[in-house]
Formats: C-alpha cells, sequence, structure tokens
C-alpha cells in the first residue's frame, strides 16, 4: 500500500512545461537555421560553377588584376561556405548567431563581384532580390534586416552614380562598351527598379516568416494543450485508482468474512453465498466502470443519427429501476428556434447529431442513471432537448437535492461522487465522451429555482452535407 502511494504521488507530480511560447521560438530558429543550412550547401555547390565563370574571365579579358581580384572573392565566398558547414555540423544554432555576420560578408563579397562584372550593367545584379529576401526571412522585421537592405542600397546607388561618370570595370567578355550606364535616365529608371524590388522582397521575407511563426504557434499551443490533457487525465487516474483501492478494500474484506463463516457451516449458507454472489458483482461493477474511463478513447465511428428513438430506448432500458424506485421519466421535449414552446408533438423534423451512437448512447445512459438514482420516490425525470444554430443541447433534469456549487465544479472529474456507493466515475465518462465529439457536459441547478439537478449534453448537430455524405457511404457500401 505505501508503494502505491509513493507511486501516486510520482505519478501525479506536476510535470516540467515549456510555455507554447518558448516552444514556438525555439522550432521558429531550428527551422530558419535549417533553411540557412540549406542556402549554404547551395552556395557550395554553386562553386563549379563560380570557377567556370571565373576562367571565363581568365580567357578573355587581360587585364590581370581582375582575375586576381574575382579569384580571391570566389575563394571567400567558398572559405565562408565551408566554414559555415562545419558549423552546422557542430551546432546548428551557431548559424542563427552569425546569420546577420554571414548574410552581411555575403552582400559584400557579391557586390565585390558585381562591381567587378559592369556595376549596374552587370548581369549579376539581380542578386541583391534575392538576398533581400534571405535577409527579411532571416533576419525578420528588425534593425538588422533594415541595415543589410541599407547597405545594398547603399551599394546599388553608388555603383549607379559612378557609371554616370564613368568610373566603372567593364570585363572584356561581356563586351559591354559603351553601354547604358551612361545613360542618366535608363540607370537611375534601372536602380529604382531593383531598389523597390529588394524591398519587397525583404517584406515577402517578413511575410513568409511571419506565417511559419503562426503555424509554429498554433502547432505548439495545440502540442502544450494536448499534454495538458495527458497530465489531467493522468491525475484523475491517480485518484480514482485509491478511490478503487478503497472500493475494493470494504467488499473484499466482507468476502474474507462470509467465507470464514460459511467453512465454519451453519443454517445460513445460502443466503451468505447470495451475499456472496452481490459482492462479487459490486466489484465488477467498480471495475467496469474504473476500465471504461482508465482505457484510451478508442477512435470514433462518426455518422449521423436521429437522436429520439435513442433517447426512447433509453427510457425503455431505465423504466425498471425507475419503477422500483417510483421515479417517472418523461418522454424528452424538443424545442427548435422556430418552435420554442418544447412541444414535442408540434416537431416534425429528426433531432440529427453527429457522433459515434455506441459511446453518445453510453454518455446518456450514465446522465440518465445518474439522474434516476437522485429522484426521490414520486419525483420525475424530465427530458428537454433544445436545437441551437451548430448544436444539439440535451438536458437532463431530476427533482432531487441537487449539488453543493462547490461540488458541481468538481462533479465531472473521476472519483468525485456523494453517493455513499458511488464510484464518481459515470459523469467523468460522460464528459470524455462529450469532449472527445467536440461537445460539453455541464451540470447546474434545475431550471426555475426549483429542487434537482440538470445536467446538459452539448453534441454537434447533423447538416446536410453531412446526410449526403452519409447516403454516399452506405450507396458504396452496397
Amino acid at each position: 500500500m505505501e508503494q502505491h502511494s509513493h507511486l501516486a504521488t510520482a505519478m501525479s507530480a506536476p510535470m516540467p512545461r515549456q510555455s507554447p511560447t518558448a516552444l514556438s521560438e525555439q522550432l521558429q530558429q531550428r527551422e530558419v537555421a535549417r533553411l540557412l543550412h540549406a542556402l549554404t550547401r547551395l552556395r557550395v555547390a554553386m562553386a563549379p560553377l563560380a570557377t567556370v565563370f571565373l576562367g571565363v574571365v581568365v580567357l578573355f579579358d587581360p587585364n590581370t588584376w581582375k582575375i586576381w581580384a574575382l579569384s580571391a572573392v570566389a575563394l571567400m565566398m567558398i572559405a565562408i561556405a565551408a566554414f559555415d558547414l562545419f558549423r552546422w555540423r557542430r551546432e546548428p544554432a551557431e548559424l542563427l548567431v552569425w546569420a546577420t555576420l554571414d548574410i552581411g560578408l555575403g552582400l559584400v563579397l557579391q557586390t565585390a563581384v558585381i562591381a567587378l562584372t559592369g556595376g549596374i550593367e552587370s548581369p549579376l545584379v539581380v542578386v541583391y532580390v534575392p538576398l533581400s529576401m534571405v535577409a527579411g526571412i532571416t533576419l525578420g522585421a528588425g534593425r538588422s534586416r533594415w541595415v543589410i537592405i541599407a547597405f545594398g542600397s547603399l551599394a546599388l546607388w553608388t555603383m549607379t552614380i559612378a557609371g554616370l561618370y564613368g568610373w566603372r570595370t567593364t570585363p572584356a567578355f561581356l563586351h559591354l562598351g559603351d553601354g547604358f550606364a551612361g545613360r542618366p535616365i535608363y540607370s537611375l529608371t534601372t536602380a529604382g527598379v531593383i531598389q523597390m524590388a529588394m524591398i519587397i522582397a525583404s517584406s515577402i521575407g517578413v511575410i513568409f516568416r511571419g506565417g511559419i511563426a503562426r503555424a509554429l504557434a498554433s502547432a505548439a499551443s495545440a502540442r502544450q494543450q494536448a499534454l495538458e490533457g495527458l497530465a489531467d487525465r493522468n491525475r484523475e487516474l491517480v485518484h480514482l485508482s485509491s478511490a478503487i483501492a478503497h472500493e475494493l478494500k470494504n467488499p473484499l474484506a466482507s468476502i474474507k468474512g462470509l467465507v470464514q463463516l460459511v467453512q465454519r457451516g451453519g443454517k445460513n449458507a445460502e443466503a451468505r453465498f447470495e451475499m456472496l454472489e452481490r459482492e462479487i458483482d459490486r466489484m465488477r461493477d467498480t471495475l467496469d466502470e474504473f476500465l471504461n474511463f482508465s482505457r484510451p478513447l478508442g477512435d470514433l465511428n462518426i455518422e449521423t443519427l436521429d437522436l429520439l428513438p435513442l433517447v426512447d430506448e433509453l427510457v425503455a432500458l431505465h423504466e425498471g429501476v425507475a419503477d422500483a424506485r417510483s421515479v417517472t421519466i418523461e418522454r424528452p421535449t424538443v424545442a427548435s428556434p422556430g418552435d420554442p414552446s418544447g412541444r414535442r408533438d408540434a416537431f416534425a423534423g429528426d433531432v440529427r447529431v453527429r457522433g459515434d451512437a455506441r459511446k453518445i448512447k453510453q454518455a446518456l445512459s450514465n446522465l440518465l442513471h445518474n439522474a434516476v438514482e437522485a429522484s426521490p420516490p414520486g419525483s420525475h425525470v424530465r427530458w428537454r432537448i433544445a436545437l441551437d444554430a451548430d448544436a444539439v443541447r440535451i438536458s437532463l433534469c431530476d427533482e432531487g437535492q441537487g449539488l453543493h456549487p462547490s461540488v458541481r465544479m468538481r462533479a465531472t472529474e473521476a472519483g468525485v461522487t456523494t453517493k455513499p456507493d458511488g464510484s464518481g466515475i459515470g459523469l467523468a465518462v460522460a464528459r470524455a465522451i462529450a469532449e472527445q465529439h467536440g461537445g460539453t457536459l455541464e451540470l447546474t441547478d434545475a431550471p426555475g429555482g426549483g429542487p434537482g439537478c440538470e445536467a446538459t449534453l452539448a453534441l454537434p448537430m447533423a447538416g446536410a452535407d453531412d446526410d449526403e455524405a452519409n447516403k454516399e457511404s452506405a450507396d458504396g457500401a452496397r
């Protein structure tokens, strides 16, 4: 017993949890690091192309200094890419730490290549646009992105103005001659278009990063909710296991005493065996309820089902128990938006819901059983069905003593009960089934200020599309 207590304490202890914001930020940094890694690998893969480009320059350009300059730039690019790959293998997060510096160095080296291949007339000047997008995705909307954009813009306009005054380098293999760099309108228009493209590309990168951040935040929040749900269920199971151990201890003691009496012999052996059977049935019922709650909720067999025949079937199943307690179960009333009177006879349509028929029946059966047990002799249990815009609300109202507000708040937790022989599982199972269907279970005072308690199960309403889907599924099964 002491071992069980230690286990329960360990299982119910709060687990360390990471906030959704911190988790989202961590996932975002990981994805950005992967993007930088992919770009680094691309830069390494482009090294052969850069070598071919350098060879063309060597063949066609007689200026040795240009060859040396381009060679130095190409080697620096390859060295930086190789160093980034090394850092990725050692610690991927380091790419993020030096992201601004890496993009800045890449921009400087690309500017050098553009300047050596014609400045504003260089075919490589468009490289500024994808670099701006990478800056937006990697650096986000902060100051670092604008520093990169500002440096690229400064380099672009410097080369444009230098071209207007004839201060530009023209590689021989491009045969630029007297190009458009000396024509103010054309050069300024080209630079302006590239400038706008840089800003737009950078903004698109920021928007793309924001979309990724929102998606990751949503996933992190869903994960956190799932973890909290599992933790809550774990605590309920631990609490319930203690309650079950206590519930089984009393009938086991009774069984042991009865067995000892039977062994001694006597005239009441038959009556004692009947008592043994009742105690065993009681233990079995307790264990069955525990298994219903503790086993994982299986996949739902979702279908469109008519609620009224299901309710009528439950009423028929519980009539014997209700008669034994002198309790009357009334037929359900249906209140629709067009007919709030609640007269079932005035309601011409079906009440259709989407869900698993077996599980919904189990949840409603638990609620009806509780209502009958809570009702004093000569009282009534009333069904009330209300149709909302997209949900069906099934209410069961008894005329018992009701629940104290402090108990009502916890009544759907496993192990919470006001009955001397109750296990506190029925409402917990009903609540779990409702939540699995995307619905809710609410406990309130009886309407109108009368005695008793009202349990309301809300389930999603079936629409015309659901009925058509069911029909097509049935036709396909044939």
